[in-house]
């Protein structure tokens, strides 16, 4: 899953060098689909940029991960640490 401006932020470099549409394609086809956070995803947001002064798409990573009760995939140790901090789980960590 990933939150919706996680996934634009994901297609960045790809749609330098033209290939966004085929990128989205092969995510699309591992079957990466777009998380729906509800109505009141804005406050989730708002709350957790404030607290953990991460980027907005960082903080759209761990708003999803909490949502969904999800591990977060990050190889960013800021990153990594907000998401231990909310006692997310880590499929992936940033290295030592």
């Amino acid at each position: 899953m990933l939150h919706r401006t996680s996934r634009a932020e994901t297609l960045v470099a790809a749609a330098r060098v033209g290939r966004e549409e085929e990128l989205w394609g092969a995510l699309r086809d591992l079957g990466v689909q777009v998380a729906e956070l509800g109505p009141d995803e804005p406050l989730l947001l708002g709350r957790l940029r404030a607290a953990d002064e991460l980027e907005m798409p960082d903080t759209c990573v761990l708003a999803a991960a909490a949502h969904l009760r999800a591990p977060v995939a990050t190889s960013d140790a800021r990153l990594a640490a907000a998401a231990g901090q909310m006692s997310l789980r880590l499929a992936a960590s940033a290295p030592d």
